[in-house]
């Protein structure tokens, strides 16, 4: 299997499960929904939020959360950093569980766990987390939670 084709329709023929293997890549350098969603677990998982934003998303991303009602939707990388700090430098936190991911052609989803102090608020959140991929990068991601 010397390209990209021959690859593609090696897996097409055997019953490989779609987050294995993307039948829309392009190129050997877009990554894969699996290595995107392995990549953003493995960062969460060492509270590298900003880095994750920084490497996987597209600066057209956008966010839907309930944390965050009067913002939603969240638009722009920039933007989405910027939260992401703000919310870093008000909370103190004790532990942050990412799931292995979940996989279809172009969204992947997790489950997020997260232990933290908001002021004198000691929270316990779990969310669901689902993200859109598009040309090798995150586009979208929504949470779900009750809050």
């Amino acid at each position: 299997m010397d390209n990209i084709s021959e690859l593609s329709d090696f897996y097409k023929s055997t019953n490989v499960p779609a987050c294995i293997f993307e039948p829309s890549l392009k190129t050997h350098a877009m990554k894969t929904i699996t290595a995107i969603a392995e990549r953003l677990v493995a960062l969460v998982n060492q509270h590298q939020f900003v880095e994750a934003y920084q490497e996987l998303y597209s600066d057209d991303a956008w966010s839907i959360d309930p944390m965050y009602p009067e913002l939603s939707p969240i638009k722009g990388l920039a933007t989405l950093i910027d939260r992401e700090k703000a919310f870093l430098q008000n909370v103190k936190l004790n532990a942050v569980k990412a799931s292995a991911p979940i996989c279809t052609d172009n969204y992947f989803s997790i489950t997020l766990s997260m232990d933290f102090i908001a002021g004198d608020n000691h929270r316990q959140v779990t969310e669901l987390c689902v993200y859109g991929v598009k040309d090798g990068k995150i586009l979208s991601q929504q949470f779900f939670t009750t809050v």
